[in-house]
């Protein structure tokens, strides 16, 4: 149950700035390399990707919808 990227599927409607906004970063574009970076280590690691999908795993329990 992986959901790359994440940040929509989490958080939806917020595009890059929205989100850069809410975690208090001063520019977008360090979303976005974040999330790429990520990626890739889940690519590299698969132990990064299950703890990855771990914590995933464990927001989406805490979501009451």
């Amino acid at each position: 149950m992986t959901l790359l990227p994440f940040y929509p599927t989490l958080l939806p409607g917020l595009n890059l700035q929205a989100l850069a906004n809410v975690f208090n970063v001063q520019h977008y574009s360090a979303i976005s390399k974040a999330v790429g970076r990520l990626k890739g280590l889940m690519r590299e690691n698969k132990k990064v990707k299950l703890q990855f999908e771990m914590l995933e795993c464990a927001l989406m329990s805490e979501v009451k919808i």
